[in-house]
């Protein structure tokens, strides 16, 4: 129990550090991620939300396999699925065409920054693509009714290679809730994993910590908390108990023997520490040009 504690405090310490270094630089808040059949998209303009619809570049289609085209003079959009089903689309008119027949939308394709934004979850929903969102990260993923999530067995591994992979496979499953989450703040944002492992790992965002098992191609949510800087006082929801402390309650078994912290500083760089053999802080920089490569490889 003593080197769990130790444990857990070196722990406490690399998050500390890392959270530390992140609201230093006063990041902005982290845009919506979209995870294409398991592959994070990298966009030239963030999705847009709006009335609780969001909208993404049409370019991002591509990586569901869609084609598309774009008629600048009528401002026309045309999407296409491989079966031949398309859907028409114009700019700020809430009426679209699928297939030659009207359809009515809450909300018209946009113009953003010189880009045009296409309602994601409309879009892929009638063309044939399911849509789930990870309401603990803000992040939105889109299947192919043919796909299957890419996911791994091989998640205790002491080959780097194999646990490298198999960490940024974890992140790119959508975190099931089954309780009601406390909420998410979407500034800082941080993956803890335990030594050697990828079946769990717990996502910090602020105040927000939520524990995470990986398990039968799923990443399901075991329990969340929400501690306020300088306040005793701490909210739980799921497994954890508001009157077991952290560091003897079970979720933290996983992390006894160490953890690596994986953060994003949100200025397009990656942090990854952890604590060596020998104690010491390790701490590993690099930049990201999509949102996998918060996961870095950790030397043996």
């Amino acid at each position: 129990m003593k080197r769990m504690v130790i444990t857990v405090s070196l722990i406490l310490i690399l998050c500390a550090a890392q959270s530390t270094l992140v609201l230093a630089e006063i990041p902005p808040k982290k845009p919506t991620q979209i995870v294409a059949n398991g592959e994070f998209i990298k966009v030239d303009v963030d999705p847009l939300l709006e009335q609780g619809h969001l909208f993404i570049p049409i370019r991002s289609l591509a990586s569901l396999g869609l084609s598309y085209s774009f008629n600048s003079n009528s401002k026309v959009a045309t999407v296409k699925n491989k079966n031949g089903d398309y859907i028409k689309l114009t700019e700020n008119n809430k009426t679209a065409l699928y297939n030659e027949k009207s359809i009515e939308l809450n909300q018209p394709a946009q113009n953003k920054q010189g880009r045009f934004l296409v309602p994601i979850r409309f879009v892929s929903e009638i063309l044939g693509y399911n849509v789930q969102f990870d309401e603990v990260r803000n992040f939105v993923f889109i299947y192919s009714n043919e796909s299957k999530s890419a996911t791994s067995n091989n998640n205790t591994s002491n080959n780097q290679e194999d646990l490298y992979i198999a960490r940024r496979l974890a992140i790119s499953l959508p975190i099931v809730t089954k309780f009601k989450s406390l909420g998410r703040e979407g500034v800082t944002q941080a993956y803890t994993f335990p030594v050697g492992r990828a079946d769990y790992y717990y996502y910090s965002d602020g105040p927000f910590t939520t524990f995470v098992e990986v398990k039968n191609g799923q990443a399901v949510a075991l329990g969340q908390q929400q501690v306020e800087d300088r306040s005793p006082i701490k909210k739980t929801a799921g497994s954890l108990s508001p009157d077991v402390p952290l560091d003897i309650d079970p979720v933290m078994e996983p992390y006894k023997l160490g953890a690596v912290v994986f953060s994003s500083t949100g200025i397009g760089k990656a942090s990854a520490a952890y604590i060596d053999e020998n104690h010491n802080r390790i701490e590993l920089t690099q930049y990201m040009n999509t949102y996998w490569d918060i996961i870095q490889k950790i030397p043996q």
